[in-house]
């Protein structure tokens, strides 16, 4: 036992090692059992179900819905629960399970006589235990929970000592972050002023090269111009040749500049002018053109096409459709919009102030009101000692109780040194007892209601360098249509990232989203190359014309006037010809003259073109480097590296609170179950938890149960009456009377009965019809010592119910002083088979 004493006594001095201070171990013990017991019992269960129902202001509504299957009712349940399991269940069930067990023995002597236990109230133990029972009981059991519930105690001392100083930092954090969003917002503002200053001053010389697109457009109109004079050179020559359409009732020469839109026009790939045509009068207005008329008799008939007019057309007509819109101009030359400079940046960082304005509302209390809130809270330091005596003193007294009994109730001890070690573990249990019903269950429960909410919400509280998933998760549940992304942006853009957190994210903006805000002071990504190629790339806009020159200059009658035309045979035919010689020439002419223009005016074209083009890069590239500047300014003056520590200084002491009230609460529960657990264990130690149903006579403090261990009785015993004074003895020197005797050795009694009884026989002696002797029911013992105590037979239950009542209703009465065994009504069982009631005792009473 002083060994076992030794044993504890070191647990206890390791256990009290545990730093006054929980810090870190609070938060470990809550995330490995306050929080894993919660997550087991509670399941998915949390208060972040409450928050769609606040947020809609229908709370009380949800709630009054329950109980349900709502998460909002679970977790409700589940608290609910919690305290009912406190203040109600655990302390009935300590109460009547302490009852049950029958273990006030040393003060309460009546509480035991309705379980009939005439050993109420002794100070002996109940019997005499077995060496591994008490080596499981005092050098396996007792320590483990002993260690178990100085351990959790000394946690649960630590963790709730550690909460006054975490109220302190929620303090102080809450008035550092409280003036943190205003200070911010007066910051962004003061630095975007100094920007909108320095950027308006490098933008406004960039555009003085706007002038030059001016020049551009003017240039670009006249070589339009001369491109339609072109095509219109073209197709006169080409009306010449193919004729007007059917019905024109004037195509002549001199009207063909005018009347373009009569022209019949062939395709490029045709022989020949539609048959319906008209036939071009010539120049000297009598002929008409000699290849619209048959080379041998001169009879109309289709006009011949110009081919190489049509190819030509087409090319020119590629080169209008390329030429560069004043449109197109207009958009790479308009100038950088200094003036609205400011104005663009206002709209840019848009309505930053409002996420920090709504944060520094969602603070319950004003930077004023923190202090007197703090005061109001009174001796916090004095209330949390407070509640860590009283919780837990009584249970170290109760294992200062069970080290005092290790040590008295050692196997050598004095009787009276003994006696007091009897009185410790009675101390201990009752203590315990007491500590659990009164102190430890009502505490579990009313707790339950401070720290099963702080502990969810610190779980689902985003931390700094985490994610909102949590708390998101938690909204979805409950509201699967409630909008998160505020809090997703807030949360993850500015105040949970340890760096690169921008107050712009809050209001959905990146930094592309500036960028693309702020485009039009950037020319460059205003302008897009193939903007500035298609207008200010002449080569490339007039390619059709000048890869083609040489066609455009090499029109000749020769390849115009087809060779059957220039060896007709019907009359004037020469003089025809001659004539329409004479106006090809003079169309072709026309046509060279126009191209000549053309490409005077793509070199003056090509000059300004350039010089704008050259300007215009410079300018693009200084303003997207102001441009990129201005951005780069304006998301880093959003930076909230300061506000997330700000925010990390209020958020971490909450958690550290939570973590630590909900270690009380898990080690409150722990020790609480392992003192339901030590109550027998104390029983067992003190040597009490076996008890006996009768046997025990208080004037020689000694058991007087034994089993059946005696010598044979005598065969032959003196014949009595039934009733009579008993003349043999058993194996402990007591008398026995003879019908017990005559009972035990299968003969009847001198009297011819028992107890009124017919006389039984070993073989069909006489008796009621149908009545036989019992076959024996108790073996034959060798003669031994009758051992001084032994264990209660198996089969023998708190009361003598188990015995059969009798079955012969006839059978006359029972003596009072004998008890009664049934009557065989049947056939009377084998000789060879076992007995019906083998494990029966023989006490001073009697059998039993």
């Amino acid at each position: 036992m002083a060994r076992h004493a030794a044993l504890l006594g070191a647990a206890c001095l390791l256990a009290m090692c545990v730093p006054a201070s929980a810090g870190k171990l609070g938060t470990n013990f809550s995330t490995a059992f306050s929080r894993g017991l919660q997550t087991t019992l509670a399941g998915n269960a949390n208060i972040g179900a409450l928050v769609p129902g606040m947020v809609d202001n229908d709370i009380m509504d949800r709630l009054e819905k329950c109980p349900g299957s709502s998460p909002e009712c679970e977790w409700l349940g589940f608290v609910v629960g919690c305290v009912a399991m406190g203040l109600i269940i655990c302390p009935l069930m300590c109460f009547f399970i302490c009852c049950g067990f029958c273990t006030g023995r040393r003060c309460c002597e009546c509480c035991c006589k309705p379980c009939g236990q005439p050993n109420c109230g002794g100070s002996k133990p109940t019997r005499q235990y077995p060496f591994p029972e008490t080596v499981g009981c005092l050098a396996v059991a007792l320590p483990i929970f002993f260690i178990m519930l100085l351990s959790f105690s000394a946690v649960g001392f630590a963790a709730l000592q550690e909460v006054p100083g975490d109220i302190d930092g929620v303090f102080d954090g809450m008035r550092s972050i409280i003036a943190t969003p205003a200070d911010m917002k007066v910051q962004i503002k003061r630095q975007t002023g100094d920007l909108k200053v320095s950027i308006r001053a490098k933008l406004a010389p960039l555009n003085d090269a706007f002038a030059l697109a001016d020049v551009v457009k003017a240039d670009v109109r006249t070589l339009r111009t001369r491109m339609n004079e072109l095509s219109n050179a073209i197709k006169e020559l080409a009306m010449l040749i193919e004729g007007c359409k059917s019905g024109t009732t004037t195509c002549t020469y001199t009207t063909i500049s005018t009347s373009l839109s009569n022209w019949i026009e062939c395709s490029a790939v045709s022989e020949s002018a539609p048959s319906n045509g008209v036939a071009m009068t010539l120049s000297d207005g009598n002929t008409t053109n000699p290849s619209c008329k048959d080379p041998d008799n001169g009879n109309n008939q289709a006009c011949t096409c110009c081919n190489k007019c049509a190819e030509r057309i087409i090319n020119v007509n590629a080169v209008l459709s390329s030429l560069p819109t004043d449109a197109m101009l207009n958009s790479i030359s308009v100038e950088i919009p200094v003036d609205d400079l400011d104005r663009e940046i206002d709209n840019a960082i848009g309505n930053f102030d409002e996420p920090l304005d709504n944060m520094a509302e969602s603070f319950p209390i004003k930077k004023e009101e923190v202090d007197d809130l703090q005061a109001s809270l009174g001796d916090v330091d004095g209330i949390v000692a407070g509640i860590n005596c009283g919780i837990w003193l009584p249970q170290w007294l109760a294992l200062i109780a069970i080290l005092v009994a290790l040590a008295l109730g050692r196997k050598d001890a004095p009787e009276n040194q003994a006696k007091w070690g009897d009185w410790c573990w009675w101390i201990a249990y009752t203590i315990g007892v007491i500590w659990f019903i009164f102190l430890v269950c009502p505490m579990f429960g009313l707790w339950s209601i401070i720290a099963i909410p702080m502990e969810d919400i610190c779980d689902i509280l985003p931390v700094r360098g985490g994610t909102s998933d949590n708390l998101v998760k938690v909204i979805t549940e409950g509201a699967p249509d409630f909008d998160t992304k505020p809090i997703v942006d807030i949360m993850d853009g500015c105040l949970l990232p340890v760096s690169g957190g921008y107050i712009w994210k809050t209001i959905g903006l990146s930094k592309q989203d500036f960028a693309d805000m702020l485009s039009e002071f950037d020319k460059a990504a205003q302008i897009g190359e193939d903007s500035i190629s298609g207008s200010l790339g002449v080569d490339a806009y007039m390619a059709a014309f000048t890869s083609n020159l040489a066609d455009f200059k090499g029109f000749s009658t020769t390849d115009l006037i087809p060779s059957s035309v220039s060896s007709c045979s019907y009359t004037n035919c020469t003089s025809e010809v001659s004539s329409y010689t004479t106006d090809l020439n003079a169309k072709i002419a026309g046509i060279n003259t126009a191209t000549t223009r053309v490409e005077t005016q793509v070199a003056a074209t090509k000059r300004s073109s350039n010089n704008f083009d050259t300007e215009l890069r410079k300018v693009m590239d200084n303003s997207k480097t102001f441009t990129n500047d201005m951005v780069d300014s304006l998301w880093a003056y959003g930076e909230c590296a300061l506000i997330s520590a700000k925010y990390d200084e209020f958020v971490s002491p909450i958690c550290i609170v939570s973590d630590n009230l909900g270690s009380f609460w898990a080690c409150v529960l722990m020790v609480g179950c392992a003192w339901l657990a030590m109550f027998p264990i104390i029983m067992c130690a003190s040597k009490r938890w076996h008890q006996l149903r009768e046997g025990f006579t208080p004037e020689t403090d000694t058991f007087d149960t034994f089993s059946p261990v005696m010598p044979p009785l005598p065969t032959n015993p003196p014949s009595e009456n039934p009733g009579s004074k008993p003349e043999a003895l058993n194996a402990m020197g007591q008398p026995v009377s003879a019908d017990v005797v005559a009972l035990m050795n299968k003969s009847a009694p001198a009297s011819g009965g028992l107890g009124g009884l017919p006389p039984v026989s070993e073989e069909g002696s006489a008796g009621p019809e149908g009545f036989q002797a019992p076959p024996p029911r108790l073996p034959q013992y060798p003669t031994g010592d009758v051992p001084k105590r032994m264990p209660l037979p198996a089969n023998v239950g708190s009361d003598m119910g188990d015995f059969p009542p009798p079955t012969n209703p006839a059978a006359p009465p029972r003596r009072p002083a004998v008890p009664s065994y049934p009557v065989a009504s049947a056939a009377i069982p084998a000789a060879s088979d076992p007995p019906r009631y083998p494990n029966l005792e023989i006490s001073k009473v009697g059998i039993v």
